[in-house]
């Protein structure tokens, strides 16, 4: 299923977010789980392959697809102090090369990074009134479809031939908050923006080495289910 207008939901989310919900206890560990989705801004694609031109795309059209076999979602462990964490997040975006650009560069078989254009990210939280202001840092970890004048590139590369490539730093702001719905469950919503620059290569193989800049900035809304403990 494809979500062809994520604005509406980024707006309902912004709507959410200005609604007085209650304050979050202190001292705490918290556990979330989100889904959501995101909204991709056009960015340059260069696909650079051994022995042929050089691919540029000015503005590139990336879709999320969040309900897709392979579903956006992000999970976040936070430890919280004296209204303020520290967090880790992991992201988990994905990208598709849209259709219509599919069909235009017909030397461009299939690029999706869809196994997760993993944003990894350690935060920094603050408790301001009834909002939660969060910045964070880390890197990409993608995990690359990529089939490019017929060479398909193979899913057995990267760190430890997982088929994870560790390609490039990323970091985010965000804002949330919370509603109670017991004394350990509550609801969290959360918008945010990524800044993203990934390096993704493929060499000594029975194909063609490529190497793909693939940077993104993205803008997401997200809903989901958290747990103190």
């Amino acid at each position: 299923m494809k979500v062809k207008a994520p604005f509406i939901f980024l707006v309902i989310i912004i709507y959410i977010l200005a609604l007085p919900f209650s304050s979050q206890a202190n001292n705490i560990w918290q556990a979330e789980l989100f889904g959501g989705s995101a909204f991709n801004l056009m960015l340059p694609l260069n696909i650079e392959q051994a022995g042929e031109e050089d691919i540029n795309i000015q503005r590139a059209r990336f879709d999320t697809n969040p309900l897709d076999s392979t579903p956006y979602y992000s999970i976040r462990l936070a430890r919280w102090q004296d209204e303020k964490s520290w967090e880790f997040e992991l992201l988990h975006h994905t990208l598709y090369l849209s259709e219509k650009q599919l069909e235009q560069y017909d030397s461009i078989d299939r690029f999706t990074i869809t196994h997760g254009y993993n944003l990894t990210t350690i935060n920094r939280g603050w408790k301001i009134d009834e909002a939660i202001v969060r910045v964070g840092a880390g890197v990409l970890i993608a995990y690359p479809h990529f089939t490019i004048r017929g060479d398909r590139y193979p899913s057995d590369e990267g760190m430890l031939d997982t088929g994870f490539h560790l390609v490039g730093p990323t970091a985010q702001v965000s804002l949330g908050n919370q509603v109670d719905l017991t004394e350990n469950f509550y609801l969290a919503l959360e918008g945010k923006v990524t800044a993203t620059h990934g390096e993704i290569t493929f060499s000594d193989g029975d194909y063609r080495d490529l190497k793909a800049e693939v940077p993104n900035i993205a803008i997401h809304g997200l809903i989901g289910l958290g747990f103190n403990f």
